[in-house]
């Protein structure tokens, strides 16, 4: 029974591209704490030049987290990857090097 409910589990975070927490295992549960942190008044903290680069596909961590980042954070850039995922790096990694290089060399 336990090795079913683990199963469909992991399918069912797979379906929503929440592969971290599977690949957690036991750690699972301090990971769940780590993501439900709320950062925003860190977030407003933070003085220094921000570059985030986004997948707009992205189902872990969705497009409008990114947009509310950006909004905390004084001197942030927001960089969207049409159609790539939580993995834009690696799905799309011309495109980031791309953006990364356009923005390191600014």
């Amino acid at each position: 029974l336990n090795l079913m409910r683990d199963k469909i589990r992991k399918k069912a975070y797979k379906a929503i591209d929440s592969e971290d927490y599977v690949e957690a295992g036991e750690m699972g549960e301090i990971y769940q704490k780590i993501i439900r942190e709320d950062l925003n008044e860190e977030m407003g903290k933070i003085d220094d030049e921000v570059l985030m680069i986004w997948g707009s596909e992205d189902k872990a961590t969705p497009l409008a987290n990114a947009e509310k980042m950006k909004n905390l954070m004084k001197n942030s850039d927001l960089e969207v990857i049409e159609g790539a995922g939580h993995w834009c790096f690696l799905e799309r990694q011309e495109e980031f090097m791309s953006i990364l290089l356009k923005y390191l060399n600014k």
